[in-house]
Parts: structure tokens; sequence; C-alpha cells
């Protein structure tokens, strides 16, 4: 006996053209963020009917991944660029991939040029104008390789950076308004807080609260963050675990089997 279950009645449902080139997309409860190759990414609303098109800002280079920092009200991206090497050795140009956080993107000026900071100094260059701070940014977050995942923590806007051999933790440094809701004029900055050297080649990482996961092709690894004093951070270093800036990390694995693969 077979029971058929329809699914196709949705409430509404829009089309985009082909000509937006999608490269990569991410969505919220309230908005649908649509990266293009031509370095833009368009913002849609999922509350109104119809789904309209609310606003759109450019991007630095093209985008291949996409996600929306809540908390910190950012969108972080991947953005895949290349560097033309000489052309008599006959090789192929390197493609970079770099790791960027755009801020008060629903301020963004299309007509206009993109301010770019880099993380761990914004805070620092803004002062000379406040009105930047409530303005359309992107923020440049500094990795020495090419980057191969980015997560950001749901409830504190903390982002984890992934290279090949390397994940980098930066804290979000945001001033929240004086009743703790609005972060949409407050001065924000990604302070660089950790740096971790894996045992594995990463593929993937996911940053939530104080856990930190990162996986290989075969092995998964879990760190948990425990914040201590600088008493604790010292009796924990003589006894051989590995401490830095008063955190200590508990190691938990997971192994994957190969034949589950």
């Amino acid at each position: 006996m077979v029971r058929v279950l329809l699914f196709h009645y949705f409430k509404s449902q829009r089309v985009f053209f082909d000509s937006y080139q999608p490269t990569t997309l991410a969505s919220t409860k309230d908005y649908l963020f649509l990266a293009t190759g031509e370095m833009k990414v368009f913002v849609y609303s999922l509350e109104q009917p119809n789904f309209p098109l609310l606003c759109q800002f450019p991007t630095m280079s093209k985008p291949v991944k996409l996600m929306c920092n809540e908390k910190a009200k950012c969108v972080v991206t991947i953005e895949s660029s290349g560097q033309r090497r000489n052309s008599r050795a006959g090789s192929k140009g390197k493609v970079c991939k770099n790791a960027r956080a755009y801020f008060n993107w629903f301020k963004a000026n299309p007509e206009e040029a993109v301010r770019t900071y880099v993380a761990g100094y914004s805070n620092f260059q803004r002062q000379e104008a406040e009105v930047n701070c409530r303005a359309f940014l992107a923020l440049e977050i500094p990795t020495q390789f090419n980057v191969r995942s980015v997560s950001c923590c749901p409830s504190s806007g903390n982002i984890a950076i992934a290279s090949e051999k390397k994940v980098s933790i930066f804290r979000w440094n945001g001033n929240l308004s004086y009743d703790g809701s609005d972060t949409s004029d407050a001065l924000q900055d990604l302070e660089h807080f950790l740096d971790i050297d894996p045992s594995m080649v990463v593929k993937e990482v996911v940053l939530a609260d104080s856990y930190l996961a990162f996986r290989s092709n075969l092995d998964v690894q879990i760190l948990k963050f425990v914040f201590t004093s600088e008493a604790e951070s010292a009796s924990l270093s003589g006894s051989g675990k590995s401490t830095s800036s008063g955190v200590a990390l508990q190691t938990r694995y997971c192994c994957i089997n190969e034949k589950n693969l």
C-alpha cells in the first residue's frame, strides 16, 4: 500500500532570475541573503508578502560562503579572489579565500565606496569619525592561510575561522545600547582572541557557546573553553594542561569510522 503525501501547497513562492548568478545564500527568520557573482548581496524580507527586496550591498570580492551573525548584526562571508602570476611562466593564478564581516548592511548605499577596516584595529580607526560607526562598512578578518570554514556563535556573536592547519577565534566586542537590545548604531569590532593548531587537516568548524568543534575527513575534535582566573590558569599550566590568556582547553574526541562515510 502506497500513501501519497502532498507537500507543494506552500503559502507563497518566489523565483529568482538566472541573471543574478547566485553563488551562495543564507537566511534568518526575517531575511534571505542572496550573494551573486557580481559581488553583490541582495536582502529580501521573508515576513512581508511576495518577499520584497529590502536592500543590497556590495562585497569586496566574490562570496562563496555567506552567513548572518544575528547577535552582532553583521553578515560574515568567505570570499574568493584570484591573484595573477607571471604570464611567462604559464602558471594559473592562485585563488585566495578571505573572511570578511559587513556591519550596518541595511544602511548600504550602492553608489558609495565601501569603508574598509581591519579587525582588531577598527575602534581606534573609527574614533576619528564617529559617523562611521553608523555607516555600512567591511571588516577585514586577518588570516595567514586560505579560509576553509567560518562559524558564528548565536549567543555570543564570536566567530571561528578555520584554515587548513589553524583555527582562529575572534571575539565580538560591540557595545550595546543602554537597554542592551540595539546594536545598529554600536561601535563594533572583532578582536583576535585565540589560535589553535589542530593535529588534523580542518574541513569544517562550528562554534557554539564555550564549545568549538572541527573535523577532518575522518575525525571530529571538540574543545571546551573553561575561563579561569590568573591563579587557576597558572595552576593548570603547572599540571600540564594547555592554557592561553586565562583559558583552559578541555579536549573531547569523537572518531568517525571510515566505513561509515
